[in-house]
């Protein structure tokens, strides 16, 4: 019995056809899309809304989250008269914390996992919202002013920008997440601090 143990071209091109049929339905689901991007974004701000939220009640003392729209960055650090805890814990430490009295998290350096999202606005919530880049957390878990927090993260240009809001419930200190199509920050408080 003489057996051909080779390949035809047929066989090799119906072969190589079948691979870029699953490379072409894997590669682009490999990327996240704007809405994951958003409400990864978003799980992280209110991640480091809960650790200070956290901190505050595990040590009994103030910590405070400061959001920086011009750099998009979120930097927590103590805030209460116990000034023993002016250091954080080692393990909270980030490479863009200058010292051991921030916690620094830039949002640009998670462009693999976050893709351009960037922080819009932030604003306190009392009986009319107004631009408060900083947020104080109490030994009971909310807010030391008593009042609301949103911040506002976005992604895209022009028809195809989209947002997401991180809200801290003034009474409660509870942390949610929006839907990632929320609507746009009111224009004051865009350019707002």
């Amino acid at each position: 019995m003489n057996r051909r143990y080779g390949v035809t071209l047929l066989e090799l091109m119906i072969v190589i056809l079948l691979m870029a049929i699953v490379a072409g339905l894997v590669l682009p689901s490999s990327q996240p899309t704007v809405h994951e991007q958003l409400r990864a974004a978003a799980n992280f701000v209110a991640s480091e809304l809960e650790l200070a939220k956290s901190l505050a009640v595990s040590y009994n003392s103030n910590y405070t989250v400061t959001v920086d729209k011009s750099t998009n960055r979120l930097a927590l650090r103590h805030t209460g008269t116990n000034t023993v805890l002016h250091s954080l814990p080692q393990e909270l430490i980030t490479p863009e914390s200058p010292d051991a009295t921030v916690r620094i998290i830039d949002l640009t350096k998670f462009r693999d996992t976050l893709g351009d999202v960037e922080i819009v606005a932030a604003a306190e919530l009392g009986t009319v919202m107004r631009a408060e880049s900083k947020i104080e957390f109490g030994p009971e878990g909310m807010p030391t002013s008593g009042l609301g927090f949103i911040i506002w993260l976005k992604t895209g240009k022009e028809a195809s920008t989209r947002y997401v809001t991180v809200i801290v419930d003034g009474k409660t200190g509870e942390v949610t997440r929006g839907p990632s199509d929320a609507i746009p920050p009111p224009s004051g408080l865009i350019s707002g601090k």
